[in-house]
Parts: structure tokens; sequence; C-alpha cells
């Protein structure tokens, strides 16, 4: 039993003043312990919204996804079902930079926002993931997944930017960004140039942004499958979620000239090369499950499709390559190079370092809550749709369903 679960039923923040002075004094918090997962953010099992100002381990979030930071150790999240975009200071206290919680598209108006022309006056329809910008890290870039939009907040003027994208949902390419036109941009991934590059989900499509020009570089648009290892990016298969009811998926991460994509519904791990400009399978075993007739949300075309890659567990222990996921939606680059993989419903993140891959937190095939304070091996997870690293080497793990974000110790 931990600290706080003995704690008699008095106001939790004043007991957790206790317990941190009480583990300062005996000089040990197992939260700090190498390989050990606690609780970060959020109330177990509560899916809720509470106003500013609260510490983070007493501030509600609902359906929690990703986290970034800021170079001051800010960290970042979009609280997906709350419809916000909030902050957690480096004094672990939670407030919002974005949202007013009514779900929505803004800034709107004849003069492209409302009044007052700010943050908090804006609407957002479940914002997915955030980066903050390399060179300017009072830009929050926001991936507005039911908007079909990137975002740009600037957190110093406090100012909200449509800055890709109609808002309408299909692909379209455009002289102009704010023509352009998007479907479920789930990931964003910048380079330390500033180059951004996006996955645009329900057009099974990764894009880049560079000297304000948008290219494809990888995947057919509106053509899912699976196909292309070894070959040019832009000839390749990729496979994400579609229509309203998908799940945000397909997620990216960037480690110099390599681009690391979870094609969810192809069960793997992609690899771009950017030098080189091809692709192929860093993780994963892929085994047909089949085909499949989908109907196209926007034309109503009807198109028979691969259907992905069966499910399941296996391969730990041994070669990444041969390894099994079931619906991998998130990946994160550590700092020594490792993979980290967010095996959402095998309810486990798995890591993947020098070809081999390993279960890093969870029971994969087991889901629940438990474990906080113990070895992250050990604890149990329900639907991890994302996972982070901050400057330090910790890891985030957005524990989706059971509305928190945990953190392992590194």
């Amino acid at each position: 039993m931990s600290i706080s679960e003995s704690l008699p039923a008095k106001p939790r923040a004043a007991w957790m003043i206790w317990a941190v002075l009480l583990t300062m004094a005996s000089g040990c918090n197992p939260c700090e312990s190498d390989g050990t997962i606690c609780t970060w953010l959020g109330v177990p099992g509560e899916a809720l919204f509470d106003e500013d100002g609260l510490h983070r381990l007493d501030s509600h979030s609902y359906l929690p996804q990703d986290i970034d930071f800021g170079p001051d150790g800010t960290a970042y999240f979009p609280d997906f079902n709350n419809h916000r975009v909030r902050r957690v200071t480096t004094k672990g206290i939670v407030d919002t930079i974005s949202g007013t919680g009514t779900l929505g598209d803004g800034p709107i108006g004849s003069d492209g926002c409302w009044e007052p022309c700010n943050t908090m006056a804006s609407a957002w329809n479940h914002p997915t993931q955030v980066a903050v910008h390399p060179q300017r890290p009072n830009e929050v870039w926001v991936a507005a997944w039911h908007n079909s939009r990137i975002n740009v907040i600037d957190t110093e003027a406090e100012t909200l930017t449509w800055y890709a994208g109609t808002g309408a949902r299909f692909f379209g390419e455009a002289d102009t960004l704010e023509e352009a036109i998007l479907d479920l941009p789930s990931s964003l991934a910048f380079a330390p140039d500033g180059t951004l590059y996006f996955s645009d989900q329900a057009n099974h499509i990764i894009r880049r942004i560079s000297g304000g020009q948008l290219e494809t570089i990888a995947g057919q648009p509106r053509q899912p499958g699976f196909a292309g290892d070894g070959g040019p990016a832009i000839d390749a298969s990729l496979h994400g979620h579609t229509d309203q009811k998908a799940d945000p998926g397909s997620k990216l991460a960037l480690d110099g000239d390599l681009l690391y994509v979870a094609d969810t519904v192809n069960g793997v791990i992609r690899v771009v090369d950017l030098a080189e400009g091809t692709i192929d399978t860093f993780a994963g075993a892929y085994t047909s499950a089949g085909t499949e007739t989908v109907v196209d949300a926007v034309t109503e075309k009807k198109t028979v499709v691969d259907a992905g890659s069966v499910a399941g567990y296996a391969g730990d222990g041994g070669p990444a390559i041969d390894a099994v996921f079931n619906t991998p939606r998130d990946v994160a680059v550590g700092i020594d190079g490792e993979l980290y993989v967010a095996d959402t419903k095998n309810h486990c993140v798995r890591v993947i370092a020098d070809g081999q891959i390993d279960t890093f937190a969870g029971v994969c095939g087991e889901s629940g809550f438990s474990g906080d304070e113990g070895p992250a091996t050990a604890a149990l997870l329900n639907e991890p749709f994302g996972v982070g690293v901050d400057p330090d080497g910790n890891v985030y793990i957005a524990d989706t369903l059971n509305q928190v974000i945990r953190r392992v110790r590194r």
C-alpha cells in the first residue's frame, strides 16, 4: 500500500505536502528510483475537468493523449475530451493555455478570431498532440485532430493562429497552407531547423512543411494498405484509422534523418530515411488480416483495401522485426536512441534498442490500474495512447483509459 492510499480522509493536497516532507526527511521517494512508475498527472479512473491552479496530482484529465516539454521543463498536453490544451508548470501547477471546454473550431469571425482575440476564447475539437517549436519556445503547435487543422498557440501573446488546413476533411494541396486540406492530423514532429513533419492520419500519409511549402513525403493519399518497403517512401502504403469514430494514432518521432511512424492499422513501426527518401519496416511482423470494403467518408466511394495486420502479442527478448503488436499508436525516441512504442491494445509500452524488443511498462495483454511506486514492468495500464520523453530521459505514458499520465523514472 502506498503512502497516499493509507492516508485518512483529509484534504488530499495537505496530505501530499506532508508526504513530500516525510519522504524528504527519510531520504526515500519511490518515484525517484530508476525503473519505478508513478502517476504524474491526474486522478486514476476519474475523467473530469478541474479549474486552473491545482497541483498536477489533484487535477483531473479526460482521455490524455500525449505530452511535450519546453526547454525550461514546462510540460504541455492536450486534454483531449475536455477540448483544451493545458500546461504543467515546473512547480507542478496545472493551467489552461487554450480552450473554453466547448467543442468547436476557433478562433472564428470576420477578423479571424472571437472577441477578445485570445487563446482562452478559442474552441477545440479533440486536440491530439502538441509540440513546442525548437526555435521559438513560446509557440506551442497543436495537431487539432477533429478540426483538421494545425494550429499555433503563442503563450506570450496569448493568441491562436490557424496555420494549416481549411477545416474541411479530405486531401488537398494548395498555394497557401491555409487553403490546404487535411484529414485528422494526429501527430507533429519538429526538426531542429523548424521543419515540421505531421501525420495526416485519415489520408494515410506523412506530410512536411518547410519554408511555408507543404508536401507529401510518405504514403498514397486516401489509399490505405501495406506496401513499399525498401523503396521510395512516397510510393509506399500506410494505414491509419479513418471516419468520425476513429481513434488517434499513426504518430511520429524524429531522430536525426530517421522518421519513425506508428503504422497503426498495419501493426508495425515504419522508418523513413529522410536523406534517402526510402521507407522500411523497423519493428513488427506484418500478417495480412485479409481485405475489407471501406467507404470514403467524403466521396462515399467504396474501395476494397487491405484490412491491416493480424493483431497479437509476441516477440519480447528477440528481434524487433519479428515482434507482434496490437494497434501501436505512438512512438518516442529516448535520449540514448532507444525507441518506445505505445502498444495500445496490448496495454503496455515496449522498448526497442539495438534491434531487440522488450516490454518497458505494463503487463502486455492485461489491462487495469496498479503498480504505482513499483517496477514499471509489474504495473497495469489501460490502453496507453501516447508516450513521451523529457530532456532527462524520463518516460511519460498517457495511460488513456485510466485518465492519467504516468512517469517512469530513468
